[in-house]
């Protein structure tokens, strides 16, 4: 076909066809290929359609994102400066519409930090992105808002964009700052706080500390930084430390005790509380340690003074004798003087004597006009303690010292620091603690039973007997050094027969004691009475004195003092009172009481409370003397 054809191919006759040029087989091979090709063809424009129906969905995911996004995003221009788009959320959070945004330039948004905004473009264009806090967003209104920003750069058209994610946090800055103004606040307490902050790591090591550790210690920040907590905790350990981290996890805050060692080498009492400090998955223990050096001391002090009050309540209530020591004979102003003389010092003083003459009267009266009268006098009756209590009572104990001494005591030395001890019955006191007093009058020192601990004490030891200890000494049941040690300056008070001239004034003394008591008027004593008060031997010398007096006061109706049943069981002995033995002496009296209290033994109104003892010694007593009541038919 040439140019200027209608189109229609004509065949000439003289010319061949292609077809009669080609082979059968090359004309198939040729439509087989193109076949083929044709194929490919349309494969190639279905995955064409594919991918471009893939990607306007893609787009409209990312233009969904971009409208819906909770943070603003900005695509901007920074080489000329121009925001190219924005999402609705950015025109919410700075107040200006989409196309406002879209005539001012990028920097407009940041207008007092340009150069801080331009160094931050440049870095995402450097890298490839970029995050900041440091940047403020300025609204419509002109007022600055914090902002978080994110940035990616882009090729968007063969151009270099960058999309920036915008976040308002203004409220997380100002908890941030408040968080900060609290923290250091809460850092100004710490410092200034009375107890002492430890920050512990699990290993034992101090990691920080307040001004008050420094200070209570003696040590500087640098020096407890480089300690284990056991450097300071002296007991401590990294199993217990182990042990304290377990039981806060399990149970939270222990308290702990111990004591803390200064610089100086010093030691001051500590009480402890300790809480678990966990943060990015580090465990730490935070130690509050406070000095309790005053309140131990004040503690103790008001414990030794309770122990004082009960011990002096407890003395009060048990009647001792009488207030004072009645008496103008030769003999007993001979006592005074010995007491006026001894008083004055600090020496130990023995007192002997007979039962019941007076001698805890006499050590009372000592006590009494000495400078140390101000002060406790602590009494023990070393035979009314057994062997196996009398070191503990004397010395006091642990705690767990031996079976059932849950706590520490204090012992009556301890308690009588600064004042006076009186044992009475010395004569009693095992030989196994004969040694330990004998250390307390040398040196003023002893160990609670269980403790390592010496103690020193300053006491005034005076002690009473009615036994010969010098004959104990000769057979060896007493120590000849602690004899001698307490026989600084001996009195012996006389016994009532020995001074027979003091009877009716103690009488007179003892008529006028009880009678007031029991609210009655006592006037006169007869003769009779007198007479044969004077004349009986006294075997228990003042303190049956009272006793009988006490039970005459109580029988007498009128104003006259009636002896009653005792001056009948008393007569024989009354008119020679040497020719009974003792045991018949006592075995009328306590009849006679007995008989008195219709055979009742214990109780106020009992035969006990009359005679002066104590139920269980009267019963011992009577079962001793072969008493039994009689039958009334």
């Amino acid at each position: 076909m040439s140019p200027g054809d209608t189109g229609e191919f004509v065949v000439r006759a003289d010319e061949p066809t292609p077809i009669g040029r080609k082979s059968r087989e090359q004309l198939l091979s040729e439509l087989e290929v193109l076949q083929v090709q044709f194929e490919a063809s349309r494969e190639a424009r279905q995955v064409l359609q594919r991918a471009g129906e893939a990607l306007r969905k893609s787009e409209d995911r990312l233009r969904t994102f971009f409208e819906y996004s909770n943070d603003a995003l900005f695509v901007i221009d920074p080489v000329r400066d121009v925001i190219l788009d924005v999402n609705p959320r950015a025109c919410q959070l700075l107040g200006y519409t989409r196309e406002e945004f879209l005539t001012l330039p990028a920097s407009a948004i940041h207008p007092e930090e340009l150069p801080r905004f331009r160094e931050f473009t440049r870095g995402v264009l450097r890298n490839g992105m970029g995050w900041t806090d440091e940047l403020t967003c300025l609204t419509k209104e002109k007022s600055a808002l914090a902002a978080e920003i994110s940035a990616s750069a882009v090729e968007i058209e063969g151009e270099r964009r960058i999309i920036a994610w915008v976040r308002d946090v203004t409220q997380r800055k100002e908890a941030e700052a408040k968080l900060r103004e609290s923290e250091e606040r809460f850092r100004r307490l710490v410092e200034r706080a009375a107890d002492a902050f430890y920050v512990i790591e699990e290993d034992g090591r101090i990691v920080d500390v307040n001004q008050q550790a420094v200070d209570s210690t003696g040590f500087d920040r640098d020096e407890l930084g480089g300690m284990h907590v056991w450097d300071i905790w002296e007991g401590f350990s990294p199993e217990l430390l182990r042990r304290n981290l377990a039981e806060i996890e399990r149970s939270g805050p222990t308290t702990l005790g111990g004591s803390h060692r200064r610089k100086d080498g010093t030691r001051f009492p500590v009480e402890v509380r300790t809480c678990l400090l966990e943060e990015r998955g580090t465990k730490r223990v935070l130690a509050l340690a406070r000095d309790i050096s005053e309140r131990v001391e004040a503690e103790e002090q008001r414990r030794r003074l309770n122990l004082e009050k009960v011990y002096l309540q407890e003395e009060i209530q048990m009647e001792h004798n009488f207030g004072e020591i009645v008496g103008a004979s030769r003999t007993i102003k001979s006592l005074f003087r010995d007491i006026e003389r001894v008083a004055a010092t600090d020496s130990t003083v023995l007192i002997t004597g007979e039962t019941g003459t007076g001698k805890e009267l006499v050590a009372r009266a000592i006590h009494g006009a000495s400078a140390r009268q101000n002060s406790v006098l602590i009494k023990v009756n070393c035979a009314a303690l057994s062997a196996g209590l009398i070191e503990s009572e004397l010395f006091g104990h642990e705690k767990g010292a031996f079976t059932g001494a849950t706590q520490r005591r204090v012992g009556r030395f301890e308690l009588a620091d600064g004042g006076t001890i009186f044992l009475d019955e010395i004569g009693d006191l095992p030989a196994e603690l004969q040694v330990k007093l004998l250390r307390v009058l040398q040196d003023g020192e002893f160990e609670r039973v269980g403790g390592s601990k010496t103690l020193k004490v300053d006491v005034r030891v005076m002690a009473a007997t009615n036994r010969d200890l010098e004959q104990a000494v000769e057979q060896g049941r007493f120590r000849s050094d602690l004899y001698f040690r307490l026989k600084v300056y001996p009195i012996h008070v006389p016994a009532l027969r020995e001074r027979k001239g003091d009877i009716p004034l103690l009488v007179n003394y003892l008529v006028q004691k009880y009678a007031k008591r029991m609210g009655k008027t006592i006037e006169t004593v007869p003769q009779r009475a007198m007479d044969a008060l004077r004349s009986y031997a006294w075997p228990g010398n003042v303190r049956e004195l009272e006793n009988v007096i006490e039970r005459a006061v109580i029988v007498s109706p009128q104003t006259e003092l009636e002896l009653g049943e005792w001056l009948r069981e008393a007569g024989p002995a009354a008119d020679d009172g040497l020719l009974l033995t003792l045991d018949d002496v006592q075995r009328r009296h306590i009849v006679s009481a007995l008989e008195h209290t219709g055979w009742r033994v214990s109780g106020p109104k009992g035969a006990a409370h009359i005679l002066g003892m104590k139920p269980t010694t009267l019963q011992a007593r009577m079962k001793k003397l072969g008493i039994v009541r009689r039958d009334d038919g």
